[in-house]
């Protein structure tokens, strides 16, 4: 009777430590998810309204330089996360584009906007150079996504 007790007292201290760690599994997503979907909008409203800046000017390219850094800023606190392991793949693709959108966001900081308008062949080529860092870099953004859909199926 007393080893049934054991063994009864034993499993039930096994299940109690199974779903507890289960619940901080989910906790652990919940958190993850939340912010996930927080940063993922905020950067989405960036990208959406650089689109739409006229670049023409050297105040318009201010501020799409301006919005070039928040992107880089949001993109980092995407890669900052702490996942939970079924989303580690999205994760390394969010740290990938962090790291390419900082090259790029470097290069665009040290662009002089007045020689890029003006058509300065050196300063024109380091532009196309940071914009193909950035689009790379939202290329492994799909990816993470990506990857986290196909870890929520």
């Amino acid at each position: 009777m007393k080893k049934a007790v054991q063994l009864f007292v034993t499993a039930l201290l096994v299940t109690c430590v199974v779903f507890v760690f289960a619940g901080c599994i989910d906790n652990k997503e919940k958190t993850y998810v939340e912010q996930y979907t927080q940063i993922t909008a905020d950067l989405n409203d960036e990208i959406g309204n650089i689109s739409n800046l006229d670049t023409s000017t050297v105040e318009g390219f201010q501020e799409f330089l301006d919005m070039i850094d928040s992107i880089d800023e949001q993109i980092h606190k995407l890669a900052d996360l702490d996942p939970p392991e079924k989303f580690q793949e999205a994760q390394e693709c969010y740290r990938t584009a962090s790291k390419g959108i900082t090259e790029a966001n470097e290069i665009f900081q040290s662009l002089d906007p007045e020689a890029v308008l003006s058509g300065d062949e050196n300063a024109y080529s380091q532009y196309v150079d940071a914009l193909n860092k950035y689009m790379e870099a939202c290329d492994e953004l799909q990816k993470g996504d990506d990857a986290i859909n196909a870890a929520n199926k």
